[in-house]
């Protein structure tokens, strides 16, 4: 494999098996062939004493009494040279943020729950963390001008739905260490209890027929320390509950055995920091996941 990644940052196999006139070709060290770095070439011979040095050619580096490379025979020279290009070729990130949230709300869910999506940008571009944060919200949209009602200062925050109106408009803004501020804004609408939207949630959350798909129910969400998660099922079966962070990376896993009907398990998530998780159901036909937030 070292060898192969080699080629990719430029090196090139032993004189005269690669006998251009740059410095990038492997090395056998002092004529002996059976001991040769990485990018050198085997000759074919079968000898317990054939080597592999576990080098790149580089005349600074001794191996066994003898330098391993010369100024022309010099693949570490050629991999440090272009180490930035090659560095170059991964996706450059900047620094951005979105608002995360319900796109629609019913009036009887009491709260409107935040959170800002920050994306750090890659090493040396500017936005940096940590990170501030500032939130507001108004009917109007017109955050300029207009007046605005103050949320909170954290990534996770919640305010009150409004009595009247049949929507809301939230600003977000985040700044970074560095001075560099993000600013999103969000519309997000509000029904009232006879909605058919409200309706179907309400039936369906009072049924708790919340087996796969959306019909997993996992409460309180936003969770503190503890989550409950409840769902019916149609069978006995293994299944798998495995709870992953918003990188996709598994941070809990539990097999149970699930009864016939209804079935409920608590998962401890008071060690896990704050953030958005998902929560993988697996079973032997299907595969869904539901969001679950963690916010202390």
């Amino acid at each position: 494999m070292l060898h192969e990644v080699g080629h990719l940052m430029g090196g090139g196999h032993d004189r005269p098996n690669d006998n251009d006139n740059n410095c990038a070709h492997g090395w056998t060290v002092g004529g002996n062939r059976f001991q040769r770095t990485l990018m050198a070439l085997w000759f074919g011979t079968e000898t317990p004493t054939d080597e592999r040095i576990l080098h790149y050619s580089n005349p600074d580096v001794v191996y066994t009494g003898a330098a391993t490379g010369t100024t022309s025979d010099n693949n570490a020279k050629v991999i440090r040279n272009g180490a930035c290009i090659v560095a170059n070729y991964r996706h450059n990130v900047s620094f951005d943020a979105l608002i995360d949230t319900d796109p629609w709300v019913c009036r009887s869910w009491g709260e409107i729950h935040l959170h800002a999506d920050v994306q750090q940008p890659s090493s040396g571009n500017p936005g940096i963390p940590p990170y501030s944060y500032e939130w507001r919200w108004n009917f109007s949209g017109n955050f300029t001008n207009g007046s605005s009602i103050y949320i909170g200062n954290t990534q996770f925050v919640s305010f009150s739905i409004p009595a009247t109106g049949f929507h809301v408009w939230v600003q977000m803004k985040v700044t970074s260490s560095d001075g560099i501020t993000i600013t999103k804004l969000r519309k997000i609408e509000i029904f009232d209890g006879d909605h058919p939207k409200c309706m179907w949630r309400s039936q369906e959350k009072a049924q708790q027929t919340l087996k796969m798909g959306n019909k997993i129910l996992i409460v309180p969400n936003p969770a503190n320390t503890e989550a409950q998660v409840r769902w019916i099922a149609e069978e006995e079966e293994n299944i798998e509950l495995a709870l992953c962070d918003g990188l996709a990376r598994l941070v809990k896993s539990i097999h149970v055995i699930q009864s016939l009907g209804e079935n409920s398990l608590s998962i401890q998530v008071g060690h896990l920091p704050n953030g958005i998780y998902s929560l993988v159901f697996r079973s032997a036909n299907e595969v869904s996941a539901q969001k679950l937030i963690i916010n202390r």
